[in-house]
């Protein structure tokens, strides 16, 4: 009795010191950077290259050692890695944990030289057989392939980085590995600026001086994290034949796991082909929508996820599955008391956002903007889903069941195809859009289900209750806002474009905010209390460092 009395005491501990939403401050903080910077980039590679033969070509040869980036990579490793890595520390110590690390380390490294040498060797084949559509223009092919085969060093220097990143987040270390693609934007900028304003070269050798940039930011950001990794100790000497079962069983997971994660790819796959089959203009507003969905997504699902895994693994590896549940369930209600009030404000402010961070140029007015905007309203409802995914994946991982995941994503994959076809026809590419939020849901909703059958103490009627509150809160603040907006539509009408654009969005989206928040507060939420205190204490002990006097 006495020990379980300890054991929820220790589970609170977490919800009042704040440790896993201050990790995930340190990951938003880091994406939010990298975010930035990565638009910035996006912006000048369009003025710089427009949509030309160059411009096509990478279009194709990026996106494939990117999709590895995400499959073998950051999305995919770390996550089999950490719980492997958080069993044997509980067992067996921190350095014999250490020491597994650095023999997977090696072992993996191998791979990934092996696989960066294939793309270069297989490349030429493999474009003639994807492009057939451009077999009649052998200039474009002969590009691709050799923009391919430069690339190809970059899966192994990312592969590195996300071994160090899973390396750092089982220590409890975010914010460096967080900050990692920000060093990647910076270096990538450099070589763009590069061609930008000093290079007299042609069209085609200028995009291959950026693609050497790309490579060269891709090993600055693995060998941005190399000195905290050695302090951590990360370059113990390797012992493979030691740990091969450890090994072999990471391994053994690591393969449903990668199945599960082409989910997501083969969902963006059919959303481009049958987008491929409507007006000209539909690919690129589902592009561009989803670009400013990601932003809440990496900043507050993809962070409450990273930083939740290393606990939920250490739970698991302490046989603790009702403080396993309770993660769980303070992730959740977290990723919903953020994300909710996201998904009102931004579906009413839906056409000032794409305004101001789109328009202008080619992306025009009448078009553009409301094509885009439309997109961005059926995509942004499927964000609570899509995070709450996140974390019920992670709770799946640090269980080490990579299969569940697996079969359940192949259910959403059919959802999405079926709730396409079923809406493609009426509402066109909008269609597509809440196709793929549909997917989500139920992707979400099937593995809820199966993990409340594995872990008591889920919450699932609280979270369920806090959802619902979140919503009605969420419905006045986005009142507030439409409101607002109405107000500036009437009153504000300025010279000044670019200040017009910001107002239109700041003003009614402060608005709201404040409004929920306040709201928040007046009922008392535990919500509130988990995001201001623990930001409350950071930020005064923050300020007595650098003020030491007061």
């Amino acid at each position: 009795m006495e020990d379980t009395q300890v054991k929820e005491e220790g589970q609170k501990d977490y919800r009042k010191d704040g440790s896993i939403f201050l990790s995930a401050v340190s990951v938003s903080t880091g994406v939010f950077i990298s975010r930035i910077l990565g638009l910035i980039r996006q912006v000048f590679m369009a003025r710089l290259f427009g949509t030309g033969i160059a411009a096509d070509a990478w279009g194709i040869a990026y996106p494939i050692p990117n999709s590895l980036r995400y499959l073998i990579g950051e999305g995919g490793i770390t996550k089999v890695f950490m719980p492997k890595y958080a069993q044997i520390r509980e067992e067996k110590g921190e350095e014999s944990a250490d020491r597994y690390a650095a023999s997977f380390f090696t072992l993996f490294s191998v791979f990934l030289v092996l696989l960066g040498a294939g793309i270069y060797f297989v490349a030429p084949a493999f474009i003639k057989l994807l492009m057939f559509g451009w077999r009649d223009d052998p200039v474009k092919i002969e590009l691709t392939i050799k923009m391919l085969q430069m690339l190809s060093p970059f899966v192994v220097f990312i592969g590195v980085y996300a071994l160090f990143m899973g390396f750092l987040n089982s220590k409890n270390r975010f914010f460096i590995p967080a900050l990692g693609p920000a060093i990647f934007n910076i270096v990538w900028l450099l070589g763009v600026a590069w061609a930008y304003f000093f290079s007299n070269l042609p069209t085609n050798p200028k995009f291959l001086l950026v693609i050497g940039f790309v490579v060269l930011g891709s090993l600055a950001q693995a060998v941005f994290q190399m000195p905290m990794a050695k302090r951590m100790g990360a370059f113990r000497k390797p012992d493979i034949k030691g740990y091969w079962p450890d090994i072999k069983e990471t391994l053994l997971l690591f393969m449903p796991l990668f199945l599960s994660l082409m989910v997501t790819e083969i969902n963006i796959f059919v959303d481009r082909f049958l987008a491929s089959t409507l007006v000209t203009g539909s690919v690129s507003a589902l592009r561009f929508a989803n670009l400013l969905v990601q932003f809440p997504i990496s900043l507050v699902s993809t962070a409450l996820a990273t930083a939740a895994l290393p606990a939920m693994s250490r739970s698991t590896a302490e046989k603790d599955r009702s403080q396993l549940a309770s993660i769980v369930s303070y992730s959740l209600r977290m990723a919903l008391a953020i994300l909710i009030p996201v998904i009102f404000i931004t579906s009413i402010l839906r056409t000032e956002i794409v305004r101001l961070i789109f328009e202008g140029g080619n992306f025009t007015a009448s078009v553009s903007t409301p094509f885009t905007a439309s997109a961005l309203m059926f995509y942004i409802f499927g964000i609570a889903g899509h995070s709450s995914l996140r974390v019920t994946q992670q709770a799946f991982y640090s269980l080490k069941d990579t299969k569940t995941t697996v079969k359940i994503g192949f259910i959403a994959v059919a959802a999405n195809v079926i709730a396409n076809l079923l809406l493609i026809d009426s509402m066109g590419h909008n269609g597509l859009a809440l196709g793929t939020t549909i997917s989500h849901y139920v992707y979400f909703g099937l593995l809820f289900v199966i993990l409340t059958r594995r872990l008591r103490g889920l919450e699932g009627r609280k979270i369920l209750k806090s959802g619902l509150c979140f919503l009605g809160i969420s419905a006045i603040g986005g009142g507030v806002s439409w409101g607002v907006l109405e107000l500036c539509k009437v009153y504000i009408q300025l010279n000044i474009l670019l200040l017009e654009k910001i107002l239109f969005f700041f003003l009614p989206a402060g608005a709201g905010v404040i409004v929920i928040i306040a709201c928040y507060k007046m009922l008392k939420l535990e919500e509130y209390h988990w995001i201001i205190e623990p930001l409350f204490r950071k930020f005064s002990s923050t300020l007595k460092r650098i003020l030491p006097g007061r």
